[in-house]
């Protein structure tokens, strides 16, 4: 049974479209099963990478508290400034 499927529209350079045609003509397969084939692995791919990632993270800090990317961010922007800001604490 073949699985429901959508259409998508992705704007490519005439060069990777002219490309694209002479790998699919040379595979005897269509453009279009070439990029689904193609993006079908990316996505795979960028989810297994996301996985590691949260997966690495969690084995990294064990759970300990952290502070946030923008709680430092803005602390460190106002380094040198009259308002400085006080060093983020992690939340308990």
């Amino acid at each position: 049974m073949k699985k429901p499927s959508a259409t998508l529209s992705v704007p490519l350079s005439s060069d990777v479209t002219k490309r694209l045609k002479a790998i699919a003509e040379r595979e005897h397969r269509s453009p279009e099963e070439l990029t689904a084939e193609a993006l079908t692995s990316f996505v795979s791919e960028e989810e297994s990478e996301m996985r590691l990632i949260a997966e690495r993270s969690r084995v990294a800090y064990g759970g300990a508290p952290r502070v946030g990317h923008a709680r430092v961010a803005e602390w460190l922007r106002s380094w040198g400034s009259e308002t400085e800001v006080p060093r983020p604490k992690p939340a308990a």
